[in-house]
């Protein structure tokens, strides 16, 4: 199961496409923009963090960490 005080996913509400361009309508998560930060290396162990958890979500069959099904393109 994904820890949300790791990794902080959005919902997707919705996904849809207009000729070649998809789109995809998601929650808002209030954050900073990466190019803001004056050194971006202060992320680096956050991210980290996200990586080693992420290798050890284990499920046994494919689909959304959240579960249910899936939807929308890939």
């Amino acid at each position: 199961m994904i820890d949300t005080a790791i990794i902080k996913i959005p919902r997707v509400y919705r996904f849809f496409a207009l000729e070649d361009t998809g789109y995809i309508v998601m929650e808002y998560i209030n954050g900073q923009e990466l190019f803001s930060v004056e050194d971006p290396n202060v992320y680096l162990k956050a991210m980290v963090n996200v990586l080693r958890h992420f290798e050890q979500v284990q499920h046994d069959k494919p689909g959304p960490f959240h579960g249910g099904l899936v939807v929308g393109h890939l």
